[in-house]
């Protein structure tokens, strides 16, 4: 029940008060996996990424086998920049369960960030492959490819993440992007950069 109303206080963004229920249900059940790796997660939502490290480390102890932990972790070690070793993280949570989804996404993100596009393009599409109505893998996905100057490839993800949700308004804006790179859409980009303002995009 402390857990529970943890996960409610969570929703409504009141991480420290779940922090404090996370920490009672731990206080009666010293080994509750699940405790710690929520209130991880808390403390990642308040930027406490070292103290957030620390409770996915102990869920890890608990269950060597908990993937979505190995997942939390390395998102906290990417806030911190430390890349390789949420590298590291991801794989264990895919070589727990190969068809974990979310991991294959947070490793394409960190592996953005150390410029490995082919890489990291690699791991979207096998993101996509889980999950077909991935609207964030793809347009990450076109991300990787305008920074490849594959502008074209990169306008067909956009165009698949603005199918699946007609407000994703960064899309509009990226798709823009690359058709100013496109010779004779100069025009077409300007429609698209003012569709994102419409919905609301700011630069």
């Amino acid at each position: 029940a402390y857990n529970n109303k943890g996960c409610a206080l969570d929703s409504l963004k009141q991480y420290k008060e779940a922090i404090k229920c996370f920490d009672k249900a731990i206080e009666l059940d010293p080994d509750y996996a699940d405790a710690y790796n929520n209130k991880g997660y808390a403390l990642y939502c308040l930027k406490q990424y070292k103290e957030a490290i620390k409770c996915y480390d102990k869920v890890i102890e608990i269950d060597p086998d908990f993937a979505l932990a190995y997942n939390n972790k390395g998102c906290a070690l990417d806030s911190l920049k430390q890349y390789k070793e949420a590298i590291k993280c991801y794989d264990k949570a895919i070589e727990i369960d190969p068809d974990y989804k979310d991991a294959y996404y947070w490793k394409g993100l960190t592996l953005t960030s150390l410029e490995q596009y082919k890489e990291a393009i690699k791991c979207y599409d096998k993101a996509i492959d889980i999950d077909s109505d991935d609207k964030d893998a793809y347009y990450f996905k076109g991300n990787a490819l305008l920074c490849l100057e594959q502008y074209k490839e990169a306008i067909k993800c956009y165009d698949k993440a603005i199918d699946i949700d007609p407000d994703y308004k960064v899309a509009y804006y990226n798709k823009g992007v690359a058709l100013q790179y496109v010779a004779g859409k100069e025009r077409e980009a300007k429609q698209w950069f003012d569709k994102a303002y419409e919905l609301g995009y700011k630069d």
